[in-house]
């Protein structure tokens, strides 16, 4: 995927991908390999040490500094991540991997490739800080053969889940951005801790 640059967050990961790499490797076959690896790991984890994912991802513009990185497509990307609503599906799935999906990147990236199902994708409105928009939540280790992920209403009816009506934004351009945040299973694995 040519030069990556992640941050390690303490319970989460960044990583940013330059954008000359095609970013529907983000979806396909990158969540496809990460929902094998956690179910193996989960296999033969013990019941405290099994973890789940939330996962998002944005495509932006960042910039690098003394300290790092920045820029509204990284906040973007991690509001979409603490979004109430990511948090409510997985704590309801029997899988170990959400996803959501920024606006602009469901819309360029997902949406036009039958093979990312993008019928599998949910809508949801996202209200976290000054950050009000509408992103797609999917569950990439419960679609099998197809079937499955299924968290609601069909592509394209009005429902949604989560919170208020969103502002529109302009799409971001530039980098990719994916993050990852580790919940470890607790004494409850059917609920997650609200973090």
């Amino acid at each position: 995927m040519g030069q990556l640059y992640h941050e390690d967050r303490g319970d989460g990961v960044l990583v940013l991908v330059p954008a000359e790499v095609p970013k529907e490797l983000l979806v396909a076959p990158l969540l496809g390999k990460l929902a094998g690896a956690l179910a193996r790991y989960n296999q033969v984890a013990g019941r405290q040490r099994r973890i789940r994912l939330r996962a998002a991802v944005h495509a932006g513009e960042v910039h690098y500094d003394e300290h790092g990185v920045a820029g509204m497509a990284i906040n973007t990307t991690f509001r979409l991540l603490a979004a109430d609503a990511l948090k409510e599906i997985l704590c309801g799935s029997p899988g170990a991997l959400a996803l959501i999906a920024s606006q602009w990147f469901y819309d360029e990236v997902i949406r036009h490739s039958p093979k990312f199902k993008p019928t599998t994708y949910r809508p949801v409105r996202v209200a976290v800080k000054e950050t009000k928009t509408v992103a797609w939540i999917s569950l990439p280790d419960q679609l099998g053969g197809g079937e499955g992920g299924d968290i609601g209403a069909a592509d394209g009816e009005a429902e949604f889940f989560g919170a208020e009506e969103p502002d529109a934004k302009p799409p971001a351009w530039g980098c990719s951005l994916g993050a990852m945040k580790r919940l470890t299973v607790q004494s409850r694995p059917e609920c997650l801790m609200r973090s």
